[in-house]
């Protein structure tokens, strides 16, 4: 790929970022995209092949950007694996605070169309990896992928029903004070204290 060629691509995906903090997914389309980005729409069709590969793209552009990966995360926290394992639960519901419009779309997405691609996916093994370095052989792989799975499926409840937590028992996960008091909740209850 030529220079021109990737800086073009990153245009694309920076503006549909841009585009998703303050639209609906549904009204992104690509006329709006190419004209934004000021590309046509055989360059969108020839990058990306589909609007739906572009969004990812860019989902997965903008959490980079704002958190890192999963795994750069978990290995440059410093701490205990509980410690670390805690942070990289909360790195996810920082990048709500900043993204909500586009967390709520990727979650959405995930659970509509579930793939061993996604990032929930990639998220349980990086969360699989940091259970297995808190609780080595006390449980089995299958245990620890399923306490894996009910970290990630709590906190994607508290993402998508913030409105319902919020009427219903005045927690607001918008505001990090009461988002920090959910998710160490959620950690604690989940992944009981131990002494590692």
């Amino acid at each position: 790929m030529s220079i021109k060629e990737k800086k073009s691509k990153e245009k694309i995906i920076g503006t549909v970022i841009e585009l998703l903090r303050t639209e609906p997914i549904e009204n992104i389309t690509m006329r709006r995209i190419a004209k934004d980005a000021i590309v046509t729409l055989s360059t969108i069709n020839y990058h990306f092949q589909s609007k739906d590969n572009l969004i990812d793209l860019a989902i997965e552009k903008a959490f980079t950007d704002t958190v890192g990966t999963w795994d750069e995360v978990y290995t440059n926290v410093k701490g205990n694996p509980i410690t670390k394992l805690r942070i990289l639960f909360k790195a996810g519901a920082k990048f709500i605070e900043i993204f909500p419009e586009i967390a709520k779309t990727s979650l959405i997405r995930e659970l509509q169309n579930p793939s061993v691609k996604d990032s929930t996916t990639q998220l349980n093994f990086a969360y699989f990896q940091a259970l297995k370095d808190i609780y080595g052989n006390e449980k089995s792989d299958q245990d620890l992928k399923l306490l894996a799975h009910m970290l990630i499926s709590a906190s994607q409840i508290g993402i998508l029903r913030a409105d319902v937590l919020k009427e219903t028992i005045g927690y607001d996960f918008a505001k990090e004070d009461d988002r920090n008091y959910i998710t160490d909740f959620i950690f604690d209850t989940i992944i009981q204290k131990r002494n590692k």
